[in-house]
């Protein structure tokens, strides 16, 4: 098993420091294999909270869809692996296409039936949490182009419940 310390190889590392200190921080995250770069104090706030949705909140989805399908009757030990892949997936087709290319699911089809469907299933706290992030798939969904206002509307009808 690895430890976070030891996939510091790829990553990028925010440095704030000026002169030799900043030239030896530089060096420091290239001898670990992090990729250093410039942040300034406005914008530590912001990288820190992407940096947190990135991680963490997949995480917490993680759980939530594992918990999801517990309470469908999955057996534990299956529902955590069940998502991985797709996660993997996930995370690989950002890399090649970006976020707004990535997107797949019933939300970038327009589907708002599957949508509802989804509603019904969940309990209360899993249908505000998919609410919430299917609202903010949606506006991807149109910035993307994949989805037009006039097809989101049933979409924006289902999820404001």
């Amino acid at each position: 098993s690895r430890y976070a310390w030891q996939r510091v190889a790829g990553s990028y590392a925010s440095i704030e420091a000026v002169g030799k200190l900043k030239r030896e921080l530089w060096a420091v995250a290239r001898s670990v294999g992090a990729i250093p770069f410039e942040i300034r104090g406005n914008q530590r706030a912001a990288y820190h909270a992407a940096a947190v949705l990135s991680s963490n909140a997949i995480v917490t989805l993680l759980d939530a869809g594992e918990r999801i399908l517990k309470n469908a009757g999955f057996d534990k030990s299956l529902a955590s692996q069940m998502l991985l892949p797709l996660t993997r997936g996930s995370l690989e087709n950002v890399a090649l296409l970006g976020a707004e290319q990535a997107l797949t699911g019933p939300v970038v089809r327009g589907d708002a039936e599957t949508v509802k469907a989804h509603l019904i299933a969940l309990t209360r706290q899993d249908r505000e949490l998919y609410r919430t992030l299917m609202s903010a798939a949606l506006e991807l969904a149109i910035r993307s182009k994949r989805l037009t206002e006039a097809d989101a509307k049933a979409l924006r009808q289902v999820l404001a419940g």
